[in-house]
């Protein structure tokens, strides 16, 4: 609907509402003047109908205001900022602690460290034989003795032969008088310890050699006695060479024969001989059945 529809609409209504109005209808002045009637009336009208037209275009505008808002596009500036991202993104893993209050690196795949225990302690050495203070005859002595398995054992510059389960021995050339033997053992963690014994060479005492055909039949016993396990005693004497020689006792024998100066020596063991008991042990020369008898008695319980 255009401006002017509306405002004869307007001025219609007007002039119906003034015609039909009670006080117009019961006051007959209009009549008496009729043409200033018209005119307030024309006046009032025309003041109405620029009201009406005003605020209808009032009304228009903001609809078209409202209207050119809804059709018109909305342009909107989106500000964007570009955080740079690291081209590696790297993971700081926290250090482990650790026993001992310092902080270990982090391993490959996320496995915590291990600490191993190192090895302070030294194997133990033990020398079982011969015992420390022992009196020999012979110059080739076997030593033996035990130490923590995988251990190496060795007297000086020569190395002992261990078994698996750490038993050791090697054998030591004595010289006469008091012989000290040291030993040192040293494990796989380099730990070493040491142990050592004095033990004694008694060689066989000489006699002058007898005149061809005077050979004399002698026999001598050495200790009488022995607490070591297994007991034993050592023989010696004179006899013509080639001459083969007899210990005999019912707990133990041996045999010897005498050498190219008419000596003879011979080591002979007990080891069922019974503790504290004294029995007798002979020597005897094959040859001629000569005999000397000897006393013996064990101290191993």
């Amino acid at each position: 609907m255009t401006l002017d529809q509306r405002a004869r609409e307007a001025t219609e209504g007007l002039r119906s509402t003034v015609a039909g109005h009670p006080l117009l209808l019961m006051n007959p002045a209009p009549q008496r003047a009729p043409i200033l009637a018209r005119a307030v009336s024309f006046a009032g009208a025309f003041v109405v109908v620029i009201i009406v037209g005003y605020m209808m275009l009032q009304t228009n505008m903001f609809a078209a205001d409202d209207e050119a808002a809804e059709t018109t596009p909305t342009t909107s500036t989106v500000v964007t900022t570009t955080v740079g991202t690291p081209a590696t993104t790297m993971a700081v893993v926290p250090p482990v602690p650790s026993e001992g209050g310092g902080v270990e690196s982090p391993q490959p795949g996320g496995q915590t460290p291990t600490t191993e225990t190192a090895d302070l302690n030294p194997p133990v050495l033990v020398i079982s034989s011969p015992l420390d203070g022992d009196r020999l005859k012979e110059t080739a002595v076997t030593f033996a003795g035990t130490t923590e398995p995988g251990a190496v054992v060795a007297a000086g510059p020569y190395q002992a032969t261990v078994a698996a389960d750490g038993s050791w021995s090697i054998v030591l050339m004595l010289s006469e008088g008091g012989n000290r033997a040291s030993f040192t053992a040293t494990d796989a963690a380099g730990n070493s310890a040491e142990a050592s014994i004095v033990v004694y060479y008694d060689p066989p005492e000489t006699k002058p050699k007898l005149p061809p055909g005077e050979w004399a039949f002698t026999a001598h016993a050495t200790y009488g006695e022995c607490a070591l396990n297994p007991p034993y005693d050592e023989y010696y004497g004179t006899a013509a060479p080639g001459t083969k020689i007899l210990i005999l006792s019912d707990f133990g024998s041996g045999s010897t024969v005498a050498n190219a100066a008419g000596e003879w020596w011979v080591k002979v063991e007990f080891p069922t001989a019974p503790y504290g008991k004294v029995f007798v042990v002979k020597a005897k020369n094959e040859t001629t059945f000569e005999k000397i008898a000897f006393e013996f008695v064990s101290l191993v319980k």
